[in-house]
């Protein structure tokens, strides 16, 4: 599936179809609670489980329930995501409220977060309930670890990504570590195992005029992500979102080209555990 492929869909009932298709993968349907293959069907096209009484329908439990969106609306915000489409141009192209637009984008972000490398360390600290004014948002924190500090490693072509929960700013600015900083965006020279450790945003730090920043670039292993990384962050991204905003980045330079098709399969897959809690 491309961009191509998601612009011929015009329907709801085209739409639902693929999805619907997604997410049982071809297989026949069983229980999400209890995973029984004895169900039926109800007469508003839901489902019950023969074993345990359960109601459900093709989308319970999965990241494309959220939001009170159609099916069609999903697939035209898929292909607007991969197009690097703003939260305000999809809420006009959709005529959406911005508030719905930021929460679909947001599960699409979510999304991604739980196909990522170590995902439970940084899902465990990014906050995940729908009901939430904060959804998406680093959780609160004591001021001496925030903001916190995160280590990349270049393994081939691709990127990891690590929360160091026992690495504060006050740490990193001690180590004398090369800095290098682009906006408010402050990644190092190599330390330990890591090609680099960086953190976003320094407002209030007491010394931060006196800081000296390199001028020189280094590690040439990540120069072409941090350049690609810098691009892609908005001026207006608080320290609080940046987590969330960088795992998408991270996952769209890993994953260079057309994201529509995996992009569809994880919003089709179920919610883990520990994020729907």
């Amino acid at each position: 599936m491309d961009c191509r492929q998601i612009e011929k869909i015009k329907s709801e009932a085209a739409a639902k179809r693929l999805l619907s298709k997604e997410c049982w993968n071809s297989k026949k349907r069983i229980c999400p609670r209890c995973s029984e293959r004895k169900i039926y069907k109800l007469l508003d096209k839901r489902y019950r489980c023969k074993g345990c009484g359960y109601t459900f329908h093709d989308f319970t439990g999965r990241w494309i329930n959220k939001c009170n969106l159609s099916c069609l609306q999903w697939i035209k915000i898929i292909g607007l995501f991969e197009s690097e489409c703003s939260i305000l141009g999809i809420a006009k192209s959709l005529k959406i409220s911005y508030n719905t637009a930021y929460k679909a984008v947001t599960h699409l972000r979510l999304s991604i977060l739980s196909h990522s490398h170590n995902w439970q360390q940084w899902a465990s600290n990014i906050e995940t309930s729908a009901a939430s004014h904060r959804i998406g948002s680093w959780k609160n924190a004591p001021k001496e670890t925030f903001p916190p500090v995160f280590g990349a490693i270049k393994n081939g072509d691709q990127i990891i990504s690590e929360y160091l929960p026992c690495l504060t700013v006050e740490d990193v600015l001690s180590l004398g570590l090369r800095l290098i900083r682009r906006n408010n965006l402050i990644y190092s020279s190599s330390f330990e195992n890591y090609h680099s450790i960086f953190f976003y945003g320094l407002f209030d730090h007491e010394n931060f005029d006196s800081i000296e920043f390199s001028r020189v670039k280094f590690h040439q292993e990540l120069h072409d992500f941090w350049r690609y990384v810098a691009k892609r962050l908005c001026v207006g991204v608080s320290a609080n979102k940046f987590p969330l905003f960088y795992k998408e980045i991270e996952y769209r330079y890993n994953n260079k080209g057309k994201i529509s098709e995996e992009i569809v399969r994880f919003l089709c897959d179920h919610i883990p555990e520990t994020i729907a809690k």
